[in-house]
């Protein structure tokens, strides 16, 4: 958020493509924090790949995305989250951000 702060000083408003940078690094790094290494859309679902399954953290996501995340427990255990109708996969990752 400093950056961000300091790029409004000193450039003014950024564009809304700086601000999708800005929300797409500052949600990469809460990921890396939260054991999630990486993130793949297949249609209207992305796929939460995590290094290892933490309860809490599945708890918070059933909490606040009510049915719409389900749990795959293999090898490589991932999250998978249906997007609601119409929302964007940026918008989906803020949502997720949020709780975790």
């Amino acid at each position: 958020m400093d950056v961000f702060d300091e790029l409004i000083d000193r450039f003014g408003e950024p564009p809304s493509s700086v601000i999708g940078l800005i929300d797409i690094a500052l949600f990469r790094s809460r990921a890396a924090a939260n054991g999630i290494y990486e993130i793949t859309q297949s249609a209207k679902t992305l796929l939460i790949k995590v290094t290892e399954i933490r309860e809490e953290q599945f708890a918070k996501l059933c909490d606040g995305l009510r049915g719409r995340v389900f749990l795959k427990a293999s090898e490589n255990p991932c999250y998978q989250v249906k997007l609601k109708d119409g929302q964007s996969v940026l918008a989906a990752l803020k949502e997720i951000a949020q709780l975790l």
